[in-house]
Order: structure tokens, then C-alpha cells, then sequence
């Protein structure tokens, strides 16, 4: 199985989200990386086939709502929902992402994690 890499970068200033091919369109003269978040593909695709990314908000079924995340050397949900109550623990998306849809990410959409809290 071949391994995907590749980023997307959002522009904290101009607050836009620039993909894999765009990434090259910051000049590396005007780069601050405060200016930045640079966000890892997952290498997992939603249900709908869109690429996930680290910072991307996941929603399963048509309720649960959570964020992805990297740490620990995974990509990883919290409160991963098919069901079962993993109580806040980190858990890995792989067995789950075809259950899961994309509908925002936590830099331009903020505000869906504020409405599940």
C-alpha cells in the first residue's frame, strides 16, 4: 500500500486555507510560521472520499461531532461515537472513518465543537 503525504497550510492573516498545490504559492520570503498552521493528511478519506486532515472536524451519524487530532505518532478522535463510551480517552479513526464525514475544520469552523459542548 502506498503512504500519501502531504499538507495544507491556513493563513492565520487572511484567514484562508491553501492546499497541496497552493502551498507553493507562499512566498518563502513572507513566511512567519505564527502566520501558519501546517495540517498533516491523515491518509484516511471520509465517507464521501474528501482527504481528512489533522485539525478537521468529523461528524458520525448525524449527532456526534469531534476534532482530529495527532499525537502520539496516530491521528486520532476523542469520544470516537459508535456506541460505546470511551470516556475522553484518545482513541485511533482508522476502523471508523467510513462511518464519518467531514463538515468543517477548527481554524474556519470553530464554532461546530463550541455547539457540542
Amino acid at each position: 500500500m502506498e503512504r500519501i503525504i502531504k499538507f495544507r497550510v491556513f493563513d492565520k492573516i487572511s484567514k484562508q486555507m491553501y492546499n497541496w498545490s497552493q502551498i507553493a504559492s507562499i512566498s518563502l520570503v513572507d513566511f512567519e510560521r505564527e502566520h501558519y498552521e501546517l495540517m498533516q493528511f491523515s491518509g484516511l478519506y471520509d465517507k464521501n472520499k474528501n482527504t481528512i486532515y489533522e485539525g478537521d472536524i468529523l461528524q458520525f451519524g448525524n449527532k456526534n461531532i469531534t476534532q482530529v487530532t495527532f499525537e502520539n505518532g496516530c491521528f486520532s478522535v476523542y469520544n470516537e461515537p459508535l456506541g460505546w463510551d470511551f470516556d475522553s480517552e484518545e482513541v485511533p479513526i482508522l476502523s471508523s472513518n467510513k462511518y464519518c464525514e467531514i463538515i468543517g475544520n477548527i481554524y474556519e469552523n470553530p464554532e461546530l465543537l463550541i455547539e457540542v459542548k
